[in-house]
């Protein structure tokens, strides 16, 4: 299998039941063949704001997945992972990206190089047998952390290249619950109940939390006003 096979089998593993792609990549065909069915757009900017959507919805369950080409289409993009990245929203952007040996040739378009600043984590795969450790990263960054999308860059080359079997051991990893500590939250109440005009600021980590039924109690039980971006 070459690399684009094995990043559709990762994704096969993790549950990915459909991709959000625009407009050709040879990614797309291999995620086909896996049974992930690939929803066309007429712009990337619709394809990642459909996973935006999807991510929002999931809880940190499951992700939005975009495919696009490498040059335009990655450039195309920046919209929707600003905004995704704004509101703390996990997804899965897969671009295509020049070749190994016009990586760095200008004008060559690098999403990962580009987009560090509206990304969590971004990372190429350099090398066909990087693929699945990329990957682990890749899903490791989604389920952990502060949210926000991740870009996963395959070359244009390294895409077709094979992908040694001994080298594939994909293990989905796991979501490592955090929690603050108790004095955190006794100092954050103390200074909630102190405050003379009071407001709650409630971000996506309350729907990733699942916690909207603790937030309504307490908003009911304090009289504080909440605002929701």
């Amino acid at each position: 299998m070459d690399t684009n096979q094995a990043v559709a089998r990762v994704l096969k593993s993790e549950g990915v039941e459909w991709v959000a792609c625009f407009p050709s990549n040879n990614l797309i065909e291999a995620v086909a063949k896996e049974g992930i069915r690939p929803i066309m757009f007429r712009q990337e900017r619709g394809a990642l704001m459909a996973a935006d959507g999807f991510s929002r919805l999931s809880n940190r369950k499951a992700f939005g997945v975009v495919i696009t080409q490498g040059g335009p289409g990655s450039e195309n993009s920046m919209g929707g992972l600003a905004q995704a990245f704004g509101d703390n929203v996990p997804m899965l952007y897969l671009p295509g990206g020049p070749a190994l040996a016009q990586h760095d040739v200008r004008p060559n378009f690098s999403p990962v190089r580009t987009y560090q600043t509206v990304s969590t984590y971004g990372e190429v795969i350099w090398k066909p047998e990087m693929t699945a450790s990329v990957m682990r990263r890749a899903f490791h960054k989604l389920r952990n952390g502060r949210p926000g999308p991740v870009i996963v860059e395959i070359p244009a080359d390294v895409s077709t290249q094979e992908v040694p079997e001994s080298s594939f051991n994909y293990l989905p990893p796991k979501r490592l619950i955090q929690a603050p500590s108790p004095s955190d939250v006794k100092e954050a109440v103390q200074i909630l109940l102190g405050a003379k005009k009071p407001v709650i600021w409630s971000g996506m980590g309350t729907l990733l939390g699942e916690a909207s039924e603790e937030l309504k109690a307490l908003a009911e039980l304090t009289g504080v006003p909440v605002y929701c971006t």
